[in-house]
């Protein structure tokens, strides 16, 4: 139980989601039923810059453009145009 207590709220605190004096009180009963009280959750997350880098659209060997051209080429084929 205090795993999975202390896991949430880490989780939530490296998330953004709390703010630095945010606390968690861990409950339990004896049928194994589970709860976290945490305090001064944010409604969302505090922004931030996150930098993503993308493949290329095109290659030397291959362009979308190139890629339609080929399927079309064996379309042509199977059909006999």
């Amino acid at each position: 139980m205090e795993a999975f207590s202390h896991g949430l709220f880490e989780g939530l605190k490296d998330k953004n989601f709390l703010p630095p004096e945010a606390e968690f009180t861990p409950f339990a009963t004896p049928l194994a039923a589970v709860a976290v009280l945490i305090s001064s959750v944010l409604a969302k997350q505090v922004d931030r810059v996150v930098e993503r880098r993308a493949r290329p659209l095109a290659t030397a060997r291959w362009t979308p453009a190139a890629s339609r051209l080929r399927r079309l080429l064996a379309l042509c084929q199977v059909l006999r145009c």
